[in-house]
């Protein structure tokens, strides 16, 4: 299988961090797509690797358009889609196990319906009433959370080995890319930054596929975009007044458009 690391930036140093260890830590040969908002990305600075793609935007164009355009990149290579797996990972995801690319291989090989696999997720997504009482938010709330993230306990339970999911968290989502070849990438979510994982788990019921939990040992210290020392105050600026309260209308998005399998767990 062809493993591509992809992932989007606007803080250069968060990138390298992330993409290094990431490399590091595979047992096989992986791959580095980068979509860069309104920062340049030095090459040198990245570990070999496979290759190393790289889109960079002279404006802020959020995290799903550039999604978007690496999938579309990966799709025009030629490669097998259904043997062709996109790991979207934040630039603050530090991917910390040895061997993790292998666990991934694991899983897709072995399980003929998997077309997702997140590093962090939950069992059920949405209120058992959720389209019985007026819209709020919170109804759109993922159940019984598990990972392997080093503070697991703090955002639900520890997973020892592989589990079905019914949502994943953005932060680690890995998908098959002929499952996006179908879906014709990430064009069909409107919003750019919020809701894409929750959309893709829904997406994913609506065709009958499959999100496994794969319990690779990571941290996401989120805190690091904020008090790291490492910042794009321009970029950010931007992010503001293009997107605003891009989370509230992610949520609404989401509501309206899944009627058709929220709410749903699984087992």
């Amino acid at each position: 299988m062809k493993i591509r690391i992809c992932i989007v930036t606007m803080i250069p140093e968060l990138l390298y961090d992330a993409a290094n260890l990431a490399i590091d830590n595979a047992s096989g040969p992986v791959s580095l797509m980068v979509g860069a908002n309104m920062c340049k990305i030095d090459r040198s600075r990245i570990h070999p690797c496979d290759d190393v793609y790289v889109e960079e935007y002279e404006d802020n164009e959020g995290v799903v358009p550039p999604m978007h355009n690496l999938w579309q990149a990966a799709a025009k290579s030629g490669h097998d889609g259904r043997d062709d797996i996109l790991v979207f990972i934040h630039d603050d995801c530090q991917i910390l196990e040895k061997g993790w690319d292998g666990r991934i291989v694991s899983v897709m090989s072995t399980q003929p319906l998997c077309d997702g696999i997140g590093l962090v997720g939950g069992t059920g997504i949405g209120a058992h009433d959720i389209y019985q009482r007026p819209y709020e938010l919170i109804q759109l709330a993922r159940h019984n959370v598990h990972s392997a993230l080093v503070d697991a306990h703090v955002h639900g339970a520890y997973a020892s080995g592989p589990m079905l999911l019914a949502t994943a968290d953005g932060c680690a989502l890995i998908m098959r890319r002929s499952f996006l070849d179908q879906l014709g990438g990430w064009s069909w979510w409107k919003e750019a930054n919020h809701g894409y994982d929750n959309a893709i788990s829904c997406m994913l019921r609506r065709h009958g596929r499959q999100l496994y939990l794969v319990p690779i040992r990571f941290a996401h210290p989120s805190l690091l975009k904020l008090y790291g020392g490492h910042k794009n105050d321009v970029a950010a600026a931007r992010y503001a007044e293009r997107f605003g309260d891009c989370y509230t209308r992610a949520h609404r998005q989401l509501y309206d458009e899944f009627r058709d399998v929220l709410p749903f767990h699984v087992s």
